[in-house]
């Protein structure tokens, strides 16, 4: 528990920056949705939020929230992971839950503070690249996880029994889009 606590304000940085407490840079090359001028749903300017509990899951998804706890229950069962770990795999889910904001080519930038230690990242390419994905290995690679980032999205496909189920926005957002998302060929 004390590990968990110790990266805290790792985990609340990624998310924030992640999520619906977020800032997200528009620049860059146009993704498939600015193309096809679908707009997203549109981010809340709230930038901290107001909770101070321990753990804090930045989601606009009540039920996802409550899923990934009962998920890490089990993880925590079954194996060692550390606070990065656990950031790493809510970062993962979202890419599930939130596909309009969240994917391989999303851009990820992050300011993590601890011990006095200040850390930037920013993982962008142009086009088609991974930069999302390149972010969170980035993440673990530098914080010393024992996992990579194939085997946490592995104990996602074997052990999380959650569904994904859309937010109240994103069902909004895929009803108003519906014609033109199914037109599209992936």
């Amino acid at each position: 528990m004390k590990q968990t606590r110790y990266y805290l304000p790792l985990f609340l940085l990624a998310i924030l920056l992640n999520n619906s407490c977020s800032l997200f840079i528009k620049e860059g090359q146009q993704d498939i949705l600015s193309k096809n001028n679908i707009t997203p749903v549109v981010i809340p300017n709230k930038l901290l939020c107001e909770d101070k509990s321990e753990k804090i899951y930045v989601s606009e998804n009540e039920s996802a929230n409550s899923q990934f706890d009962l998920f890490l229950k089990i993880l925590y069962s079954k194996y060692q992971l550390k606070f990065v770990d656990e950031v790493v795999l809510w970062s993962l889910i979202q890419m599930n839950l939130r596909p309009d904001l969240v994917g391989p080519q999303a851009k990820i930038q992050a300011f993590i503070k601890i011990k006095n230690n200040t850390y930037y990242f920013n993982s962008y390419s142009p086009g088609h690249g991974t930069s999302y994905l390149e972010g969170l290995n980035h993440l673990l690679k530098t914080f010393k996880s024992k996992y990579s980032l194939k085997q946490l999205a592995t104990m996602i496909d074997k052990l999380y029994s959650g569904t994904f189920n859309v937010s109240q926005n994103f069902e909004t957002f895929l009803i108003s889009n519906q014609t033109t998302i199914s037109k599209q060929s992936f």
